[in-house]
């Protein structure tokens, strides 16, 4: 698969303002991840390290848990995560992240690896670091990428 995608990045100015030639008030243009004039606001893509060219493979996402990744830089989508420079895998339970564990272990050394759960999952954080130890990583850091999704990067 050679899909690419393309975004912008947030700049709001000061709130509840409206951007210079746009209808959209700031806030609303912000979360959008339109451009409005003044600041940037960091997208969920550059929270996770996603850049122009990175080939990246996405597991597991539904609809909605791929729309909170957008907007997406010019990036290149693959199939297989051992192709991948950054693999985002996504799980609703305890289970489900340990299989997306299993499913991310062909990726490269190199290849940045985020599992991706639900806030309101209580993924108790103990017992996945286990679990992850168990396979070969330590948990790195612990980003809240929007009001439902939460992610862990995975280190080798």
């Amino acid at each position: 698969m050679n899909r690419h995608h393309r975004g912008w990045r947030a700049r709001p100015s000061a709130p509840g303002y409206r951007a210079a030639g746009s209808s959209v008030p700031v806030r609303v243009a912000a979360i959008r991840g339109a451009h409005t004039g003044c600041m940037t606001v960091e997208t969920v893509a550059q929270r996770l390290q996603i850049q122009d060219g990175d080939r990246l493979a996405i597991l597991g996402a539904d609809e909605d848990a791929q729309e909170t990744i957008q907007p997406l830089p010019d990036v290149e989508l693959v199939d297989d995560p051992a192709d991948a420079d950054i693999v985002l895998a996504f799980g609703d339970d305890l289970e489900q992240l340990e299989l997306r564990i299993g499913d991310v272990e062909s990726a490269s050394s190199a290849a940045h690896l985020w599992l991706m759960y639900p806030k309101d999952a209580a993924i108790d954080l103990e017992e996945f670091e286990t679990i992850a130890e168990r396979n070969g990583f330590e948990v790195g850091a612990k980003e809240s990428l929007d009001a439902t999704w939460e992610a862990l990067h995975l280190v080798r």
